[in-house]
């Protein structure tokens, strides 16, 4: 393999395939970075879906140019869009962790590149028609998704992943924040809190269950009323109603900010002195533009999907049978079958407060 990675010009043609969310995309981006500084002078197109947050990527200059395949799309139109892909011939695509799934398989052997790099996983290799893939990278368990991803490319590259080299533009984006926090009457050099709700509606159960709102409506509290800090309420457009039940159980007054775009929302993640989620691309948004999170965990492996650098707490319960979200490792569906969440239940409001004061002190904690 190394004799093949090795043959390729100073100009090679690059197909970076992040079709999972905004979160997974993310993650991928020392990879994004490390090929442009490695390779200057290569073509760098991302091939990304309408949740994998293109039009932020437009900001960073890293990718030449952005392709979108609509998941709920034309199959003419997506189609047409892989075979004009695959007229361009590249030299190399590689697709970001977790791969394990039949359509991320398909979509790079449709659209061949000549070295088409994935992991490979000891589950689903048939079912997922992984060998339509020519060059796999061996899935590790128990390391970050991040490093997962550096791997696809060390063999042509001895570049570390730092995510400190991705730096999105976003000066039009800060000051339209400014201007609609003016209007809440936050001055520009307060300390906001965000508090995000948001969560993709294929990922329900990593959702805080019905009876925790009364906890995050006590965090925002708190933060308010004890640590004079301005909360803020983040949701999606479709998150309005449950952002507006956290603010009636909350015997303070926040700023609400729901249905936003990405690039703006990213500009106020920015500019908030420490963002809290719910395991969500929310958080990743934050290690991205520097700005510190406490991710809530559930099923999911946060060993792995915790926002990456080192002022990204974690908040979870430490039961036995979390985490059980299988996927990449042991299965191929992106799913959980548990509907009790008790590791989201017993999650209370001081263990995330405690998150907090450790941010806001400036001392260091996982």
């Amino acid at each position: 393999m190394d004799t093949l990675f090795n043959s390729f010009t100073s100009s090679p043609k690059f197909l970076l395939m992040c079709m999972s969310g905004i979160g997974n995309t993310i993650m991928f981006s020392p990879v994004i970075s490390t090929l442009r500084k490695t390779f200057p002078s290569s073509y760098i197109v991302l091939l990304t879906t309408e949740r994998g947050g293109g039009e932020l990527w437009k900001k960073s200059g890293l990718v030449d140019r952005i392709e979108v395949l609509k998941v709920k799309g034309s199959v003419t139109k997506n189609l047409s869009l892989l075979f004009k892909l695959r007229k361009e011939r590249f030299n190399f695509s590689f697709t970001a962790f977790p791969s394990n799934r039949i359509e991320y398989n398909l979509v790079s052997f449709l659209i061949g590149a000549k070295y088409r790099v994935t992991h490979g996983y000891k589950v689903g290799r048939l079912k997922t028609l992984a060998f339509l893939q020519n060059r796999r990278i061996p899935a590790i368990e128990g390391i970050h998704d991040v490093e997962q991803n550096m791997n696809l490319i060390k063999t042509i590259t001895k570049e570390k992943n730092n995510q400190k080299n991705v730096t999105i533009q976003l000066k039009e984006e800060e000051e339209k924040v400014e201007w609609v926090l003016k209007k809440e009457k936050i001055g520009k050099g307060e300390k906001l809190i965000g508090l995000s709700v948001s969560i993709h509606y294929n990922f329900p159960y990593k959702r805080w269950a019905e009876d925790i709102k009364s906890t995050f409506a006590k965090v925002g509290d708190f933060i308010q009323q004890k640590m004079k800090k301005k909360v803020i309420l983040i949701g999606a457009k479709d998150e309005k109603n449950i952002v507006k039940e956290i603010e009636k159980q909350m015997s303070s007054t926040p700023v609400k900010w729901v249905g936003k775009d990405l690039v703006t929302t990213t500009a106020l993640i920015k500019r908030c002195a420490l963002i809290i989620n719910t395991d969500s691309g929310i958080g990743h948004i934050a290690s991205l533009v520097g700005t510190p999170s406490i991710t809530i965990f559930g099923p999911s492996d946060y060993r792995r999907s915790k926002p990456f650098g080192e002022r990204h707490l974690v908040v979870r319960k430490n039961l036995t049978c979390s985490p059980c979200y299988s996927y990449p490792f042991r299965g191929t569906k992106m799913k959980i079958k548990c509907k009790k969440r008790e590791c989201m239940k017993g999650i209370q409001a001081e263990e995330i407060i405690t998150k907090v004061r450790k941010i806001l002190d400036g001392k260091n904690g996982t």
